[in-house]
């Protein structure tokens, strides 16, 4: 219970709207969180997938009240925790120290999660590829484009067997449902189903 506590707590405080805000929408004025990781905006059962994968529970209020939330959550584990005094030790994974955006997103989220009472360490790593698999790291940020636009190439993210699944996810009944997906002529509506 206290390390999904705790998961939560690091997921409310980490400041997605900012991100967008502050280093997407400059180059991309449209830019908005991404809700789904299957689904791009505007795709085909992207609001419905949206509407039951739970991210309304991190996307409510302002960026203050997630974050006040979070604390909340710290606390009961960490009494002391205080947006001063931050306690929960987070290692980020997040890439090379020349990749000027990614500095300024963990330079963001330290600031959103430290008063959240994380305390983030984030050093750029310029062989971060290589320590993807690493239990050095409590957490990664990185990207992924997905190869053909479909969602069924691109579950290979949460199969255990998959080459592409950098989180070591595993669940017996999920790796049996998407090679269902992937091996089955199915349409997008019983996909989502």
């Amino acid at each position: 219970t206290r390390a999904q506590d705790l998961r939560r707590a690091f997921l409310l405080a980490f400041p997605r709207d900012q991100i967008v805000e502050k280093l997407i929408a400059p180059i991309n004025p449209q830019a908005k969180p991404l809700n789904s990781l299957f689904y791009r905006i505007g795709e085909p059962n992207y609001s419905n997938a949206v509407a039951k994968n739970g991210i309304a529970a991190f996307a409510q209020g302002s960026q203050s009240i997630r974050e006040a939330q979070a604390l909340d959550i710290v606390k009961k584990y960490f009494p002391s925790a205080s947006d001063t005094n931050p306690q929960v030790k987070v290692n980020l994974l997040w890439g090379a120290p020349t990749n000027s955006r990614r500095l300024a997103l963990t330079l963001l989220a330290k600031a959103s999660l430290a008063r959240a009472g994380f305390d983030l360490s984030a050093p750029g790593l310029s062989a971060w590829p290589t320590q993807l698999r690493s239990s050095n790291y409590d957490a990664a940020i990185y990207a992924w484009a997905r190869a053909d636009g479909s969602t069924q190439r691109n579950l290979d993210y949460y199969s255990t067997e998959s080459g592409s699944n950098n989180m070591g996810y595993s669940d017996p009944t999920l790796d049996t449902l998407l090679s269902t997906i992937q091996n089955t002529n199915l349409s997008e509506d019983s996909v989502f189903n």
